[in-house]
């Protein structure tokens, strides 16, 4: 039973490892280009710089992901979070919540 829950808290902490230290990098980048773009791009709608970031965001992270870590098979749970955030991001849209 302690084994079990050890396992588990060991996963959670794989999940936030990232492949390299030029994915942490990266990723480091594009969320001060987004902050920055939030501030800057007054006249764009905040779905579109959010659509734009997850799309950029994402497929960054599945192409890491499958170049690097090919054998753990993270990508296609990253491709799944990528659909899934469109979809989130279509019914705000849907809904007016941006």
């Amino acid at each position: 039973m302690f084994k079990k829950k050890d396992a588990l808290r060991n996963r959670s902490r794989d999940l936030q490892k990232k492949v390299n230290r030029w994915h942490s990098r990266i990723e480091v980048v594009l969320y001060i280009i987004f902050l920055f773009s939030l501030s800057y791009y007054n006249q764009v709608p905040m779905w579109i710089i959010l659509a734009a970031f997850c799309i950029v965001y994402q497929r960054f992270n599945i192409f890491m992901e499958w170049k690097f870590a090919r054998e753990t098979r993270e990508h296609l749970l990253a491709v799944i979070f990528f659909f899934f955030y469109l979809a989130s991001i279509g019914v705000g849209t849907l809904l007016n919540v941006f």
